[in-house]
C-alpha cells in the first residue's frame, strides 16, 4: 500500500540548527562499508522477541550531539547506528546541517568522541559520520530491502535526547512510498519514498535503527506526525528513510571520500508538483482512459525547467528517459538519478488523451 502526501510532521532532532563545520581530511576509508552492510546473511531469518531485536541492536546503536553557534538551545542531540567497525555512522542530515562540532557517545563507553561529517544527501535527510578515535565498534548485524505493510516493526533511538540505553517503541508498518512535508528547525522539507508505522517516536530518535522482528534495519528514524504540538513523545504516525535508500546514497557519498571534503548532493528541480493519480482524481481531476499509471501534474513553474518545455497543470507523466513512473515518489528518485543541466526526455498524457514526448533541462533545486 502506498499513501499520498502526509502533512503536519515533525522531524525529530532535539535542538536548533545554525552554522556549518568544514571537515577537514578524512580520518579513514569507508570501504568496508558495503561489505558490512550488503553482505548475504547467513541462515534463515528467525522471529525474535522485542526484547531480543533490542539487545541484539541496541550495541550498535549511538547518541549523537551536535554544537552550534545559535542562540537559545545551541544544541542538538539524536541518535546514530554504527556501519563499520572502523566507525562509520549514518544518521540524518537535518540533525548534522549547518553543525559547528559533532560528537557520539558509544554504548558501554564512558567518554565521547568526535565525528565528523563524510557526506549529506539534503534531499534524501541522510548524512554519514567518521568518529574518530575509536575502532573494533560492533555494526548493524544485516538489513533488508523488503518492507511490507502489516510487518510489525521496532524503532530504537535516544527518544528525549537523554542518552544512556537506547529507547524503543514497537508498531507495525502502515504504507511505504509516502511523500511527506517535514518541519524542523532549519525549516520545512519534502521526503519521498518514506516508510510509514505505527511505532512511536519522539524528538531525539532522529537517525536511530527501524528494525523489524528478525532483527534486520528495514529503515532510519527520522519524522513524526505530531496533530497535538507536543514536545515529548508523539502520538502520530511515524516515518522512516528506507534503508536501501540510505545504503545507496552512502555507496554515493563512499567513491567521493578521497577528495577529503564534504559531499553534497546535488539536487535537481522540474519546476512542477506533482501527485498520485488517486489523490487527483480523489479531488475532483479526471484522468484520460489512455492513463493507467504515471503522477499527475498539480503545478507548474511557468518559467521553470517543466513549463518552458510546454508541461501544464493536468499533464500526466507516465515516464521519464523511456524508465516507467508509476506515482509522484517514482517520479521524484528518476528525476534526483541525474545533475542539474541534464535533458531528460519526458512522457506525459494531457488532459486530452494525446500522448506527448517534451526535451526538459534539468534544474537545480532551492537548497533546503
Amino acid at each position: 500500500m502506498r499513501r499520498g502526501l502526509a502533512i503536519g510532521v515533525v522531524l525529530l532532532a532535539v535542538g536548533v540548527v545554525v552554522v556549518v563545520q568544514s571537515p577537514g581530511r578524512l580520518a579513514s576509508r569507508a570501504s568496508q562499508l558495503f561489505l558490512t552492510i550488503m553482505g548475504a546473511r547467513r541462515g534463515p531469518p528467525q522471529r525474535l522477541s522485542a526484547r531480543a531485536v533490542e539487545r541484539l541492536v541496541d550495541r550498535s546503536v549511538v547518541d549523537i550531539r551536535v554544537v552550534t553557534d545559535g542562540g537559545g538551545n545551541p544544541t542538538v542531540v539524536g541518535t546514530g547506528m554504527i556501519l563499520t567497525a572502523g566507525g562509520i555512522i549514518l544518521t540524518n542530515n537535518h540533525l548534522v546541517e549547518n553543525a559547528r562540532a559533532v560528537t557520539v557517545q558509544l554504548a558501554g563507553h564512558s567518554r565521547s568522541y568526535p565525528a565528523r561529517i563524510l557526506g549529506v544527501d539534503p534531499t534524501a535527510d541522510v548524512a554519514l559520520l567518521q568518529v574518530l578515535g575509536a575502532s573494533g565498534l560492533p555494526p548493524v548485524s544485516d538489513v533488508s530491502g523488503a518492507p511490507r505493510p502489516g510487518t510489525p516493526v521496532i524503532a530504537i533511538g535516544n527518544a528525549g535526547g537523554l542518552g544512556g540505553t537506547p529507547t524503543a517503541t514497537t508498531g507495525t508498518i502502515i504504507a511505504t512510498g509516502s511523500r511527506i512535508e517535514a518541519t524542523g528547525q532549519a525549516g520545512p522539507e519534502t521526503l519521498y519514498g518514506m516508510i510509514e508505522t505505527t511505532a512511536p517516536l519522539a524528538p531525539g530518535d532522529s537517525g536511530g535503527p527501524l528494525v523489524n522482528r528478525q532483527g534486520l534495519v528495514v529503515g532510519m528514524d527520522t519524522a513524526s506526525l505530531n496533530p497535538s504540538g507536543s514536545a515529548s513523545g508523539f502520538t502520530g504516525p511515524s516515518f522512516a528513510v528506507p534503508i536501501t535508500t540510505a545504503v545507496g546514497i552512502a555507496a554515493q557519498i563512499e567513491r567521493h571520500l578521497a577528495s577529503g571534503a564534504i559531499y553534497l548532493r546535488p539536487a535537481t528541480d522540474m519546476g512542477l508538483e506533482a501527485s498520485s493519480l488517486a489523490y487527483w482524481e480523489s479531488h475532483g481531476g479526471a484522468v484520460p482512459a489512455s492513463v493507467t499509471h504515471g503522477a499527475a501534474v498539480e503545478a507548474v513553474d511557468a518559467i521553470g525547467p517543466a513549463g518552458q518545455a510546454g508541461l501544464v497543470p493536468g499533464d500526466f507523466i507516465t515516464a521519464l528517459n523511456g524508465r516507467a513512473v508509476t506515482g509522484p515518489g517514482q517520479l521524484h528518485r528518476l528525476e534526483q538519478a541525474y545533475r542539474p543541466r541534464t535533458r531528460v526526455t519526458v512522457s506525459y498524457v494531457n488532459a486530452a488523451g494525446q500522448s506527448v514526448s517534451a526535451q526538459v533541462v534539468l534544474g537545480a533545486a532551492p537548497w533546503p
